[in-house]
């Protein structure tokens, strides 16, 4: 704790003795000072997949929900798990409430680690450890993700009860339990990331390679259902053939982890300043009014917009999803407004195609 001496005792014999000037420290105290672990995962072990670390990248900085569809070795696993190597650090603030969080629940957590939570719980978690609960309800993986990522990698292997039980954590922040007629809240404010295969064998996205019938592919899809899927800002599809350039790319120039989160960082720090008399923490969070009120969009980009919907590509409902992350895109090349170039390119973040045979296969 800063500027905060802190004094350990065994028992009250102690504290009286302190106050009386007798008391003599006599157990040592462990003064291991606390190392943050070196990771050798990097960004820079990806080679092609431009598209996808682009999505990241812009997820990460503006705290976008990002569901990842790709063929199996496509690559969206590696991805996912370097995020925690761009993420930008913990605020004082956030890193009291993780500690706090992790203390409470008996999960070991140095208060100097400024790291953010990254969270991948294992695809048959039961509801209540997913969720959090028990005969004394206790945090689960989607509190202890607070002010992180959580990470669900086949996201369809995941109880249909843990799916769209993440529909109000994900709106409100919070997590609504009752257990023997008492109510808890616990804080849920994470960010989602998820991947999922296209279809049952895996291979919808490549060209004449999947075995699926129609009704596996709808039986399987109607899991993720709209409301859910509404939920992420970001839906990207990938296929296999994007990851096997490796050899034609290898004299690539591919960036660092460490150079895309000082990016990261410089970004957000735009975003800060964007969003000062707004009262919230991230891009994603704005609402349908406050994202109004912050852009102003050209008559080209209205048009673009407008071609877009009657075209049936997007939908009213997606188009504030399309805009925050054409506002992060950006803040993220430095200018002042959102031109069409950021608008064309979000809507290459959100496959309509998909959103739209999900949505026929759950009728």
């Amino acid at each position: 704790m800063e500027d905060i001496e802190v004094i350990f005792m065994d028992s009250l014999q102690d504290v009286l003795d302190y106050f009386h000037g007798t008391y003599q420290q006599r157990c040592c105290i462990d003064t291991t000072q606390y190392q943050k672990e070196e990771t050798e995962e990097d960004f820079s072990d990806i080679i092609g997949q431009k598209h996808l670390k682009r999505a990241i990248e812009i997820a990460v900085t503006g705290r976008h929900h990002l569901l990842i569809i790709g063929s199996p070795g496509s690559g969206k696993t590696m991805a996912a798990r370097r995020i925690p190597t761009i993420l930008p650090p913990l605020s004082k603030e956030e890193k009291m409430e993780v500690q706090a969080i992790y203390d409470a629940t008996g999960i070991q957590r140095y208060l100097e680690d400024n790291t953010r939570p990254f969270r991948q719980p294992h695809p048959m978690i039961p509801k209540a450890a997913f969720l959090g609960g028990g005969k004394t309800p206790t945090a689960g993986e989607i509190t202890l993700a607070h002010h992180g990522i959580l990470f669900l990698d086949e996201f369809m292997e995941f109880k249909t009860e843990c799916i769209e039980a993440l529909r109000q954590p994900l709106e409100d922040g919070t997590i609504d339990i009752t257990r023997n007629g008492i109510y808890h809240q616990f804080p849920a404010d994470f960010q989602l990331i998820a991947t999922m295969n296209p279809c049952p064998c895996g291979y919808g996205l490549e060209d004449g390679i999947c075995r699926c019938t129609y009704h596996e592919k709808k039986r399987y899809l109607k899991k993720l259902s709209g409301p859910i899927l509404d939920r992420f800002d970001m839906v990207l599809c990938i296929s296999k053939k994007d990851h096997n350039l490796q050899k034609a790319k290898q004299k690539e120039m591919v960036e660092t982890s460490s150079q895309i989160k000082k990016r990261i960082k410089t970004t957000i720090q735009r975003e800060k300043n964007l969003l000062k008399n707004d009262s919230c923490n991230a891009i994603s969070q704005l609402s349908h009014i406050q994202l109004n009120k912050i852009i102003h969009l050209s008559k080209e980009c209205k048009e673009i917009l407008d071609i877009a919907y009657q075209s049936g590509k997007i939908t009213r409902r997606g188009m504030d999803k399309i805009l925050k992350v054409a506002l992060t895109i950006m803040l993220m090349e430095n200018e002042s407004e959102i031109k069409p170039i950021h608008l064309m390119e979000a809507m290459t973040f959100r496959n309509t195609d998909f959103i739209r045979e999900v949505l026929e296969y759950g009728r």
